[in-house]
């Protein structure tokens, strides 16, 4: 930041207060009035687990293996 620059810092129980559009924010000073939008994101509803989805390729052919030793030993059986 430069010289004569102005923090302004924002309370996140006012952010996360605003409903998910965009709010037109403005600050007015000696040096004149400055725009800025400010929001909350836009909430998808993705909340994919990375985790899980690396684990799936490693429990798989286990889980696939298993099934076809079971009914290779079934079919021997009989």
């Amino acid at each position: 930041m430069g010289q004569g620059s102005t923090v302004v810092t924002l309370k996140a129980a006012w952010l996360e207060a605003l409903s998910v559009e965009q709010h037109s924010f403005s600050m007015v000073s000696g040096a004149g009035t400055r725009f800025t939008d400010v929001g909350q994101p836009l909430r998808t509803g993705d909340i994919s687990h990375d985790a899980l989805w690396l684990l799936l390729p490693v429990l798989s052919p286990g889980t696939l293996g298993t099934v076809v030793g079971f009914f290779k030993k079934k079919k021997r059986a009989n």
